[in-house]
């Protein structure tokens, strides 16, 4: 399934105005210094920052208002370092290049219009978004008895997080989406310890 959806994240992503616009020119002929912004490359990881300490400290919260017992120990924190990378890889390229390329393509191809507007990007974020967070309940299976509740913390915690990376793949492109999950993943998953 991940590889259909790159290929057709490859496809239809310039189509939809997205892609890889920093892997692109790096492939270019201009200097490496003049291809790469630090500051949308800093502000983006920043914001996945934010958005990872906002997170768990919404489950410190939830762990004092709604306790929520575990089924399994979480796993060692080298193998949460490691999980980040790959995570922050595969995901932004199924869900963000493969998925929201191709529903942001479908409804310009359902509206009739050559550029996504806003709305449509915004929609395809969204939707993209909800599916990231019904790919995590397995997961969350894992380390919790799947209530209301855990479900909603689940989708609610990755519709926000699938939203940022969307933004950011949309603003910034496909690598700087990756780097910022990346950085995500390493404060919420191996800094922090959400589940427990």
């Amino acid at each position: 399934m991940g590889a259909i959806l790159v290929f057709i994240g490859l496809w239809v992503s310039s189509r939809a105005n997205l892609g890889a616009p920093l892997l692109a020119r790096i492939f270019s002929k201009e200097p490496i210094n003049e291809l790469i912004n630090w500051k949308s490359i800093l502000t983006s990881i920043f914001l996945a920052v934010a958005v990872a300490l906002f997170l768990l400290s919404l489950f410190e919260l939830q762990k004092e208002l709604y306790p929520v017992s575990s089924k399994l120990s979480r796993p060692s924190k080298p193998f949460y370092a490691l999980v980040s990378f790959s995570a922050g890889i595969s995901e932004e390229i199924m869900f963000r290049l493969g998925l929201m390329s191709l529903i942001i393509a479908i409804i310009q191809f359902l509206k009739k219009v050559e550029n996504a507007s806003n709305k449509i990007v915004w929609s395809g974020i969204i939707i993209s978004a909800v599916f990231f967070g019904l790919i995590h309940l397995p997961l969350s299976k894992n380390f919790v008895e799947l209530t209301p509740f855990t479900i909603s913390v689940t989708m609610i915690g990755n519709l926000i997080t699938g939203s940022i990376f969307g933004w950011i793949f949309w603003k910034q492109g496909l690598l700087i989406a990756i780097i910022s999950h990346i950085a995500f993943d390493i404060v919420f998953h191996v800094i922090g310890t959400p589940y427990t």
